[in-house]
């Protein structure tokens, strides 16, 4: 990302110079998209499998940090991957594709359990999938007059498509819903809904349109900010009668 968008001087054959951009990456090269597929069987036990693919730079960033790694530092990337969202879980077989595809995605496939828990009164559990995928941008900006424009490294779509799938001893409590966001430097939009018994689904999309926010914007932007983090907090409550 640091090569794009940048002035250069470009000198051709016949020493002739000229001042030049370097192509930007817009937003819909720069994607990360997680796929969670999760089933809770009658004991509270959780067994997934996440997929994680990135492209442009996102992909770019991540590959320099594993591709010259062993596997057990590779493994480990992807076992803090999980366990970030999944305190108690054991991670089980990875597979990376595209390390050595500079220029190309990269897919990265998750196994892993999580056990119950060891509190067998326990009738209920909670999950806050947006908060799986979220930055945590809106703790960055102070509520104070700003006196420059912010700018982000680059501009990017980060969407997450959860599976959850439940054994027929337990229950959904969450209310299905949707919510949307709209602003001229981004977006978002989330959604739960349950298209079959045993299942619920829950996806999520967010937009950064922009690497530069006019300094006159920024209280719109962490405004949108807090607005994202709300949502983000969300639950799906399964409930055993």
């Amino acid at each position: 990302w640091y090569d794009r968008n940048r002035l250069v001087l470009v000198v051709n054959d016949s020493a002739r110079a000229r001042i030049a951009a370097t192509p930007e990456f817009r937003e819909n090269e720069n994607q990360s998209k997680r796929e969670w597929d999760l089933s809770l069987d009658s004991a509270g036990n959780l067994d997934g499998h996440a997929g994680l693919d990135f492209s442009g730079t996102p992909a770019q960033n991540l590959r320099h940090v594993l591709r010259l790694q062993p596997d057990w530092v590779i493994g480990d990337w992807c076992r803090q991957e999980i366990l970030h969202r999944f305190p108690n879980a054991d991670t089980g077989d990875f597979d990376i594709q595209g390390l050595e595809d500079l220029a190309g995605p990269l897919h990265i496939r998750i196994g892993f359990h999580v056990p119950a828990a060891d509190d067998s009164s326990r009738c209920y559990t909670v999950y806050r999938p947006g908060s799986w995928s979220r930055y945590d941008w809106h703790t960055s900006f102070a509520p104070k007059e700003r006196f420059s424009d912010v700018a982000f490294q680059f501009p990017l779509i980060i969407e997450d498509d959860v599976r959850f799938s439940y054994d027929a001893s337990w229950t959904l409590k969450s209310d299905p819903g949707s919510h949307s966001i709209t602003r001229d430097f981004g977006g978002y939009f989330c959604r739960i809904f349950s298209e079959k018994t045993g299942q619920v689904r829950y996806r999520r999309y967010f937009r950064l349109s922009g690497t530069r926010i006019d300094r006159t914007d920024y209280d719109a932007l962490r405004t949108f900010l807090n607005e994202v983090a709300v949502l983000d907090d969300q639950q799906i409550l399964i409930f055993k009668e």
